[in-house]
């Protein structure tokens, strides 16, 4: 960070970004690192045996693996904005509790105790409903990707089904 962020910024929204960017990092890796190796290995091997199996039976995991991308993505993307002002008042949160209880004789000696309280009770509410939109966006990707994962296999038994009656597939 450069010297002019550190003067200009409070010593607990430093602290907290800080504690927080180092374990959002490695969450991150993990979790990109998990799904780029699981999911799209795994759909690229269960359109190749379909290709080998009959070309028919591929097409709807073709048509919808972009599906499960977009969805994906965009439930990501929405989550994402909710994670960031979460972050965002997470420092703002731990700057007020810092600056507050470091300079507690000041607080009190201009009676500011109530007013401190409101900001905090008022910031706390604001940061555990961002937080709470954040995890719920974030928890429902996968559930998503499995529904188009369920019609795909649905999709695909449809069409091996209907394959195996007209004597398509041996």
């Amino acid at each position: 960070l450069p010297v002019s962020f550190v003067d200009k910024t409070p010593a607990g929204d430093v602290i907290d970004r800080m504690m927080d960017d180092v374990g959002n990092m490695s969450d991150s890796i993990f979790i990109v690192v998990d799904i780029l190796l699981s999911g799209l290995l795994q759909m690229l091997v269960i359109a190749v045996i379909l290709f080998l199996t009959d070309w028919r039976m591929a097409i709807p995991v073709v048509l919808l693996a972009p599906l499960s991308v977009f969805l994906s993505t965009r439930m990501a993307a929405l989550g994402e904005k909710h994670w960031d002002k979460h972050w965002d008042l997470g420092g703002k949160l731990t700057s007020l509790a810092e600056e507050s209880f470091t300079n507690y004789p000041t607080t009190k000696a201009f009676c500011r105790e109530e007013e401190i309280q409101k900001k905090y009770d008022a910031l706390s509410q604001r940061h555990q409903r961002r937080g709470i939109l954040g995890r719920f966006l974030s928890s429902i990707v996968q559930p998503v990707i499995a529904t188009v994962n369920a019609l795909a296999y649905i999709a695909v038994t449809v069409v091996g089904g209907w394959l195996i009656l007209n004597r398509g597939v041996a």
